[in-house]
């Protein structure tokens, strides 16, 4: 098959129109999230039977669709799809990272006061129960290990 017959094929036959509609309705976001729960759990249903792809396209094209919208929202997708180089989803946005990041170093840093206030409560508690307990031992041992980091007063 040429060139010139594959772009006759495309545009008389009712298939290939079909379907083109509807992956142009799905690339440019025409589709509502309930249908399109809806079809997956169709899909899923049918998997071992196959693809139930003229139920799927049908009830794609069925729905209501401004023929503008369609076609300028489909060629920003398009548009996207061609910049982005492909099929790949774009990673999540920088702000996703930082929030997320910035959320790990709070946690890290809420535990660690919870663990420092829970280590001088244990510790004051021992003092308290063993009066003999020398909760400085420790502070003791890094200034004459570490004289430079930990002076003596």
């Amino acid at each position: 098959m040429n060139q010139d017959e594959s772009r006759y094929l495309t545009r008389t036959d009712p298939t290939v129109i079909r379907v083109s509609e509807s992956a142009l309705r799905l690339m440019a976001g025409q589709v509502p999230k309930a249908t399109l729960a809806e079809l997956r759990r169709r899909v899923e249903d049918q998997q071992a039977a196959g693809f139930p792809w003229e139920a799927v396209v049908d009830q794609i094209n069925s729905l209501p669709v401004e023929t503008k919208d369609l076609l300028s929202a489909g060629l920003r997708a398009q548009r996207d799809w061609i910049v982005r180089g492909g099929r790949e989803t774009p990673g999540r946005p920088l702000r996703y990272h930082a929030k997320k990041g910035a959320a790990y170093v709070v946690s890290r840093l809420l535990l660690a006061l919870l663990y420092i206030l829970g280590t001088v409560a244990l510790l004051l508690l021992a003092k308290q129960k063993w009066p003999g307990f020398d909760i400085y031992a420790v502070l003791t041992w890094l200034q004459k290990t570490l004289p430079g980091l930990f002076p003596p007063r």
